[in-house]
C-alpha cells in the first residue's frame, strides 16, 4: 500500500510540474515529470521528518550534499561506529 502511494503521489507531483510548464513555457521534456515527482515525494517526507519531531540540527545534517556515494557511504558507517 505505501509503494502505491509513493507512486500516486510521485505522479501527481510529476503531472503538477509538467502541466504548469506546460500553462508558463508552451512545452515541457518528460525529465521535467520525474523531477517534478522526485521533488514532490521529497518535500512530503521533510514534513513527515518535521511532524516526527526531527530538530533543525537534525535535519540540516540530513540534507547536507555528499559529492560521492563513497563519501556518503562512509561517513555513515563512521556515524555508526561512533554510536556503538
Amino acid at each position: 500500500m505505501a509503494f502505491l502511494k509513493k507512486c500516486l503521489l510521485f505522479c501527481i507531483g510529476g503531472g503538477a510540474y509538467v502541466g504548469l510548464e506546460l500553462l508558463w513555457r508552451g512545452y515541457s521534456h518528460i525529465s521535467m515529470f520525474a523531477a517534478g515527482g522526485v521533488c514532490f515525494l521529497l518535500i512530503g517526507q521533510l514534513g513527515q521528518a518535521i511532524a516526527n519531531g526531527m530538530t533543525p540540527g537534525q535535519l540540516l545534517a540530513a540534507m547536507r550534499p555528499h559529492p560521492t556515494y563513497e563519501e556518503a557511504l562512509s561517513e555513515a558507517l563512521e556515524n555508526l561506529a561512533s554510536k556503538l
